[in-house]
């Protein structure tokens, strides 16, 4: 990030550079790849239904499994981000073409390619060092890496996912992130 756009980003009232009283927070969760992934497939294995990954890496096609705990918390994540008022899943199943998740205020269905894509960016967030800062208009999110900084707001996001894509980015995840409670 050039000079100008962080000074530009302090002076436009978002808040990160400019309050020292606030640290910025990194969510504190773990991959669920330790690597980038391309995630090929989700579905169920054995006759406790464990929720199993099928995913693409720079080293092949690999599979993984997932808690029931550790799925429920990521899509709550994804429920409270999409506004979904809930403060519990009770269920999740796996179909063909959707994930169909039952909380204590009623049932969401989720597209399974919709579904494929929170994934892997919900592991780009435990990869990547975002750094969040919460303020009142919702939350900024810088990206070290890439030197980016990204406007997070209940109406959705800054980034090029968000503005070209309509769909959850890896900064949305992060802000949810530091404000669900943690376990």
């Amino acid at each position: 990030m050039s000079k100008s756009a962080i000074a530009t980003a302090a002076n436009s009232g978002l808040g990160f550079y400019s309050s020292p009283l606030v640290e910025p927070e990194t969510p504190k969760i773990s991959p669920l790849i330790s690597q980038s992934i391309k995630l090929e497939n989700i579905d169920t294995i054995g006759s406790g239904n464990t929720p199993r990954l099928v995913y693409q890496t720079s080293a092949g096609r690999c599979s993984r499994l997932v808690s029931k705990a550790d799925f429920a918390r990521i899509w709550s994540c994804f429920l409270s981000i999409r506004g979904v008022k809930h403060s519990r899943i009770l269920e999740i199943n796996i179909t063909d073409h959707s994930l169909i998740i039952q909380t204590n205020q009623g049932t969401v269905a989720v597209d399974k390619n919709q579904a494929k894509m929170f994934l892997s960016r919900y592991n780009r967030v435990a990869l990547e060092p975002l750094q969040v800062r919460l303020i009142p208009q919702g939350a900024v999110v810088w990206n070290p890496d890439h030197h980016t900084l990204s406007l997070v707001k209940s109406g959705g996001c800054t980034c090029e996912d968000w503005r070209y894509r309509q769909t959850i980015c890896k900064h949305q995840i992060a802000a949810q992130l530091c404000q669900m409670p943690s376990d």
